[in-house]
């Protein structure tokens, strides 16, 4: 019995001593397995960060008079954004036939900052529209805008077909938002031209607010005509 007990619990070579050591050896080869858990799923984590900021890097950014149709040619945009080198290239003729345009105008409005003003136009044709455009463009205070972001509705008379397109130049996001506007408010043969001088402040997705306050104010001007 004393030999039976000795084996059984002896400090140094009895079986729960053995029982012990394994165990404390499963516990710790358990705990290396969790940590060696923890760190794999950091790793993957930290290759699937660098794998987007990677494929941000390389994505590159393709301008719309870059994109390649499918039967070859280079797609134009219907009314080319312009620049104030394009606009000093306008005569003085085309600039005084462009005076003589009609439009509305909104006033000014300052956001920590930033000022916002517009101006539109009955519309009845991609002409008119670039014509509007070209009008707004050649102003020596609309040049000095930051953004003139550019958005129209037209609905051609011989067969009912809605145009309509945007230019943000530069406010991303602005003319997508501010055409959404005009078509859930059936906003049609209007062209709208929103100008922004950016301030020190940060105005966030508060612009765009502001943005369609003025689309809003240009369509029930020209509506009241």
């Amino acid at each position: 019995m004393d030999l039976i007990q000795s084996d059984l619990w002896d400090d140094r070579s009895g079986v729960h001593t053995k029982i012990k050591s394994v165990s404390d050896q499963t516990q710790c080869n358990y705990e290396e397995i969790s940590s060696l858990r923890a760190e794999n799923a950091q790793l993957r984590r930290e290759l699937d960060l660098l794998r987007s900021v990677v494929i941000k890097m390389d994505r590159p950014k393709v301008k719309r008079d870059q994109i390649i149709l499918g039967d070859g040619s280079v797609y134009q945009e219907e009314v080319p954004l312009i620049q104030n080198s394009d606009a000093l290239q306008i005569t003085p003729d085309e600039i005084q036939r462009l005076d003589e345009i009609p439009i509305k105008s909104t006033e000014p409005v300052v956001q920590d900052g930033s000022e916002f003003s517009a101006v539109g136009a009955k519309v009845q044709s991609i002409e008119d529209v670039r014509n509007v455009y070209r009008k707004v463009c050649v102003d020596p205070y609309a040049a000095s805008a930051n953004s003139r972001i550019l958005v129209y509705r037209i609905q051609r008379a011989d067969n009912g077909q809605t145009v309509e397109n945007y230019n943000d130049d530069d406010e991303h996001g602005a003319g997508r938002r501010l055409l959404r506007y005009m078509q859930e408010n059936s906003i049609i043969n209007t062209v709208v031209v929103v100008k922004r001088w950016m301030g020190n402040g940060h105005i966030g997705p508060k612009r765009f607010t502001i943005m369609e306050s003025l689309v809003n104010q240009i369509a029930n001007d020209l509506d009241s005509e």
